[in-house]
């Protein structure tokens, strides 16, 4: 089967055969996504991952595990990421945002959320499950910012999509000139003299992940339930 035709592919790691069983209901409910693999560590995962370039991935183990199976692999995962867990601790859900995360739902009624989330995932957005939407937010805005300014927070996010510097200057409602300034001050406060390496330096410090996950859970008028 080709991700090319209707149903886009998930891959499930999940070492529950139970919740296996219930997610593969909720996920191929409709005719949109198929359960293509299911793993049952985070380690065999990442081992195959050059299999699935751009699969969305769901997690259903602890959010401990995932975080050190993260940590230990020199790979950095690209694919759209959605954590299913049990409890809600904060450092936790954090840590995996770090990662690339860009959702998280409680498994207590899983089954009723799942497919709204993955839907949001698969195309870029983020899904955080009902109260943890408010503390995400706050603790992304609080969280220390290696003193890059927002204005350079939105700029780093618009290089990593490929943008144009015209296309970038639309974007961030700035001139040529001004772009000019915010880049240099990008590229001096990450220690780079390009994109591709202010980008990496970036990916190194986790922090277009926590721009994006911040700028559209801001935006959210509602929290996500």
């Amino acid at each position: 089967m080709s991700q090319s035709h209707e149903k886009k592919w998930v891959i499930l790691v999940c070492n529950d055969s139970v919740l296996v069983d219930c997610l593969r209901v909720a996920i191929e409910s409709t005719n949109e996504f198929y359960l293509f693999q299911v793993f049952q560590d985070s380690d065999t995962l990442i081992v195959n991952l050059p299999k699935y370039p751009s699969t969305l991935i769901i997690f259903s183990i602890s959010a401990s595990e995932l975080s050190l199976s993260f940590k230990q692999t020199r790979r950095r995962i690209s694919n759209p990421m959605l954590v299913i867990g049990n409890t809600i601790n904060q450092d936790e859900i954090l840590s995996l945002i770090q990662y690339g995360v860009l959702g998280y739902v409680e498994r207590v009624d899983v089954a009723k959320k799942l497919l709204r989330a993955i839907r949001e995932i698969s195309i870029g957005r983020c899904f955080f499950d009902g109260e943890i939407v408010s503390f995400v937010i706050s603790a992304i805005q609080l969280r220390p910012s290696s003193e890059l300014t927002s204005k350079e927070y939105e700029l780093l996010e618009e290089l990593a999509t490929g943008k144009t510097y015209m296309e970038i200057c639309l974007a961030l409602h700035i001139g040529r000139g001004s772009l000019s300034v915010h880049i240099q001050n990008l590229y001096r406060k990450l220690g780079a003299n390009k994109r591709s390496e202010v980008l990496e330096r970036a990916r190194e410090k986790r922090l277009i992940s926590f721009t994006r996950v911040n700028r559209q859970l801001a935006k959210s008028a509602q929290p996500i339930i």
